[in-house]
C-alpha cells in the first residue's frame, strides 16, 4: 500500500485546489513518462531476448505502479475525476508522450492526425466528465458516491482500502 500521507476520517472531504491538481497532474505525468520509456527502452536490443527484455522493462513498471498508485490516491481523496477519465487521461498523456518519444527518438514523423487525434480524446474526456449527451438527450445521469466514502481497488480478488492505514499486527 502507498501512503503519503494521514488518511481522511469517514466523511471528512478536503477541499480540492489548483495546488491538488498540479500534484496529482505532476505525479499522473510521471508515472506515465517511466512508463512510456520503459516501453522504449528495449529498443536499442532488438536480438534480446524475452527474459532481458523483461528486466529491462520490469523496473520501468515497477516505479510506474508506484506513481500511478500515488496520483489515483489523491484523485480518490479528492473526487478529480471518474474511473473513466483516469483512463480517458492516462491514454490522452501517454499518447502525448509517444508522439514526443517517436519524432524524438525514432525520428519519426508527427502527423497532421497525430495531432488531430488529442483533441478527440480530450473531447471524449469532458462529454464523458460533463455528461453532455445526457444532458443534452434528457437521460438520467447517475449519481457521485457519498464524500468521503473510501474507494476501493479490486487487487487479487480482494478489496483492498486505499484511505486507510495499514493494519500492524
Amino acid at each position: 500500500m502507498v501512503s503519503h500521507k494521514a488518511p481522511q476520517k469517514s466523511g471528512e472531504h478536503k477541499k480540492t485546489t489548483w495546488k491538488t491538481w498540479v500534484k496529482f497532474m505532476t505525479v499522473w505525468i510521471t508515472g506515465s513518462i517511466i512508463s512510456v520509456t520503459g516501453m522504449y527502452a528495449h529498443l536499442k536490443f532488438p536480438k534480446a531476448g524475452l527474459l532481458k527484455v523483461l528486466a529491462i522493462a520490469l523496473p520501468f513498471c515497477w516505479v510506474d505502479w508506484y506513481f500511478t498508485t500515488w496520483a489515483i490516491q489523491i484523485q480518490h481523496q479528492h473526487k478529480l475525476l471518474t474511473p473513466t477519465q483516469d483512463t480517458m487521461l492516462l491514454i490522452a498523456v501517454q499518447f502525448s508522450i509517444l508522439l514526443v518519444l517517436n519524432r524524438l527518438y525514432l525520428k519519426q514523423p508527427v502527423t497532421r492526425s497525430d495531432l488531430v487525434a488529442l483533441p478527440i480524446i480530450l473531447a471524449g474526456m469532458y462529454i464523458s466528465g460533463k455528461h453532455v449527451i445526457s444532458h443534452a438527450l434528457g437521460w438520467k445521469v447517475p449519481k457521485k458516491g457519498k464524500k468521503g466514502q473510501p474507494h476501493r481497488l479490486h487487487v487479487h480478488h480482494k478489496f483492498v482500502d486505499i484511505t486507510s492505514p495499514p493494519h500492524k499486527p
